[in-house]
């Protein structure tokens, strides 16, 4: 995802929020990292710096480094659950988002597929562990989610 936001721009990112969390719930609000970057004036891939160093062209991502500080089941599951907002507000469809997410992403499947082994009851379990972890109201799983149905 940091890749991402540096092609895009921090700044468009840090707008975005902005909006998010006036229109939708103050939780969207920018985070503390992204507003030193902005005001450090890493912008992303268009400053040569971001969350990754683009000074010398694409940068390489030196998977040696992972930790186990993040798991990117939780990922998935925020993108799960945001994606299940959308559909209870009658936005657009499960596979919409799937759609949209393989082709503006370039993933290989989207956030819907990816989770269809996932257990409802382990996904809202964690939901709700990083809701409580981060203090964020919007990371509550939704009934959806809930009921299982992002499962196709």
């Amino acid at each position: 995802p940091c890749k991402l936001l540096d092609y895009v721009g921090l700044d468009v990112h840090y707008h975005v929020l902005q909006y998010y969390a006036k229109n939708l719930h103050p939780d969207y609000e920018p985070y503390r990292t992204l507003e030193e970057k902005i005001k450090s004036g890493h912008l992303g891939k268009k400053t040569g710096k971001g969350f990754y160093d683009w000074s010398h062209g694409k940068p390489e991502i030196d998977i040696s480094k992972a930790t186990d500080k993040v798991d990117p089941n939780d990922f998935l599951a925020l993108q799960v659950n945001e994606a299940t907002k959308l559909v209870e507000m009658g936005v657009c469809s499960l596979m919409d988002i799937d759609t949209a997410m393989v082709n503006a992403t370039n993933m290989r499947i989207g956030p819907i597929e990816a989770a269809q082994d996932i257990d409802p009851v382990e996904m809202t379990r964690r939901l709700e562990r990083l809701a409580e972890q981060f203090g964020k109201e919007i990371f509550l799983p939704t009934g959806s989610v809930r009921e299982g149905r992002y499962r196709l």
